[in-house]
């Protein structure tokens, strides 16, 4: 049912700007499933959790919502997890967030 998670690199954000609203569709059936997903920094401590809204389960549709970006500069990586009603968790996308400098 799952592959290999996709590889993503999000486009660079300055500092105290907003990550945007990223709807998703994914073309599997998400009811029943919790959908995770939160950033962290090279330590790997969680240093900002997303938040998920289910759009269409049926048809795979979700949203990542907005939120001011207040990390500091780096390179911050994030797995999209989806857990299903059995409670098997899998991680569908690894992704890096490059957060730039709010002045330089």
């Amino acid at each position: 049912m799952f592959v290999k998670p996709a590889i993503h690199t999000w486009p660079e954000i300055i500092q105290g700007t907003m990550f945007p609203n990223v709807p998703m569709v994914i073309g599997m059936d998400l009811t029943g499933c919790t959908l995770a997903m939160a950033f962290t920094d090279g330590s790997g401590t969680v240093v900002k959790s997303v938040t998920i809204n289910i759009t269409d389960a049926v048809n795979g549709s979700f949203t990542l919502q907005k939120f001011k970006v207040v990390l500091p500069p780096g390179n911050y990586k994030a797995d999209l997890d989806i857990t299903n009603a059995d409670g098997d968790t899998y991680t569908y996308l690894q992704s890096t967030l490059p957060v730039k400098a709010q002045n330089g």
